[in-house]
């Protein structure tokens, strides 16, 4: 039996496992010239995830900087500048056909897988 190779590879799935690297992605995606400033995507994923800011703010910024920036960018979907504090969205054919063909949609998938 001859196996076809997977049209997107394990690493574009890795990427969008988490709710909260979907959120960065939708939410740097949609932003005005795919970038966004690390301060106002923080505040993005409070406010998704938060309801009446129980997150702690210095924690989510930790977890994003740490842990889920750091997938993005080795991946090669996102640039992290630390001197701007600017993060900007690639592009990546790839992970556009897993987020919908490239559509650019303004709120992304609901459901939580840990990493």
């Amino acid at each position: 039996m001859m196996r076809t190779k997977d049209p997107v590879p394990d690493s574009a799935f890795r990427c969008l496992a988490t709710e909260r690297r979907r959120q960065i992605l939708g939410y740097v995606r949609n932003s005005d010239g795919d970038t966004a400033s690390f301060d106002d995507l923080v505040d993005h994923v409070i406010g998704r995830e938060g309801p009446s800011s129980t997150l702690d703010r210095e924690q989510v910024a930790l977890d994003l900087y740490h842990r889920h920036l750091p997938i993005l960018a080795d991946r090669g979907v996102i640039d992290v500048d630390d001197r701007t504090e600017r993060v900007r969205y690639n592009g990546d054919e790839e992970m556009e056909t897993v987020l919908g063909s490239g559509a650019r949609e303004s709120k992304p998938p609901t459901e939580t897988v840990d990493s």
